[in-house]
């Protein structure tokens, strides 16, 4: 994690977590591009790592704290990974989480020939209706302190703390279900759950470190590079053929979630899933995305013209 935060004068990149033993191998499965939310690591989905790697070769993005790329360089860089690996015969998905999902709607307009498929969860494309849009200029302006106790402030607008445990310790049980038996002399798979327990619990005391991850100049950054995006997007929806999984928290206090709605009905192959309960952090606190990906036959992406597939998914 110190490495992917450190103030390197780089711009965005990919990385590959390090992958599980039992997990197959990466060039025979589609590839998966996770664009996160505005902490920009991309290790925000962590608790997916296990059950993503069964199905797809996932690469993160990564912005560092003092990255000032632009929006449309941003764009142009995914866009670009995506066509290297499309020409090495390799199908991408992209799944934007938050602002992510801004990110894979310009990629997907930018480079349609080298996207196969789209998941948006919680996608930020409302953030210019929302009223935190006219905050956005105040909020990298706050004194220190004050900016320091600024997570604490929309820690409950992200998510449940209860429901972030849960989700980081049904992570941790998947990775460790995964991994081959251990020898005798090993900790049971039990002992490993127990002790990421214990870091989950650990991590929810340490929201303060948001920031650190996201100082002020890289959070004024990304806001203008949201507020961008959505302007790119206007009257754009209908041009993106992919399929596209729009997935939204029914209880997101961050995000309008009757956005998912609005998406859908301007995506020519859009699919809505509403999660009943869930907030605006649905990766962090247990949503299933593979299991999503497999009932909808995602897992094998067709290459030829995409079915229209606008219907509802029932609440869950």
């Amino acid at each position: 994690m110190k490495a992917v935060l450190l103030l390197d004068g780089g711009g965005p990149r990919f990385f590959c977590p390090l992958r599980l033993k039992g997990a197959p191998p990466a060039d025979s499965l589609p590839v998966l591009l996770y664009l996160p939310g505005l902490d920009g690591t991309g290790y925000a989905a962590q608790a997916q790592w296990a059950g993503l790697q069964q199905l797809f070769h996932l690469q993160c993005l990564s912005l560092p704290a003092d990255d000032l790329t632009p929006q449309r360089e941003v764009v142009a860089f995914i866009a670009s990974h995506a066509e290297a690996e499309a020409r090495n015969g390799r199908q991408v998905v992209l799944l934007g989480e938050s602002a992510g999902g801004v990110l894979a709607l310009a990629t997907a307009l930018a480079s349609p020939s080298a996207v196969t498929r789209l998941v948006l969860v919680n996608a930020a494309t409302s953030f210019p209706r929302t009223p935190w849009a006219p905050l956005a200029p105040v909020l990298s302006q706050l004194p220190p302190a004050a900016y320091d106790l600024l997570p604490f402030g929309f820690a409950p607008f992200l998510g449940n703390p209860l429901k972030l445990l849960a989700g980081q310790l049904a992570g941790a049980a998947e990775a460790a279900a995964l991994q081959p038996p251990a020898p005798a002399a090993s900790p049971a798979p039990l002992e490993a759950v127990s002790a990421a327990a214990l870091a989950a619990a650990a991590s929810l005391s340490r929201i303060g470190a948001l920031s650190a991850i996201i100082p002020p100049t890289a959070l004024a950054h990304r806001l203008q590079l949201l507020a961008a995006g959505c302007a790119g997007l206007d009257g754009q929806l209908d041009r993106i053929r992919q399929p596209c999984l729009v997935v939204v928290g029914a209880e997101d206090r961050l995000l309008p979630p009757d956005e998912g709605a609005r998406l859908v009905a301007q995506l020519p192959h859009g699919t809505l899933r509403v999660i009943v309960g869930g907030s605006h952090a649905l990766l962090q606190e247990g949503l299933t995305c593979p299991p999503c990906c497999r009932r909808r036959g995602w897992r094998r992406c067709p290459t030829g013209p995409a079915r229209r597939a606008r219907r509802r998914s029932p609440p869950g």
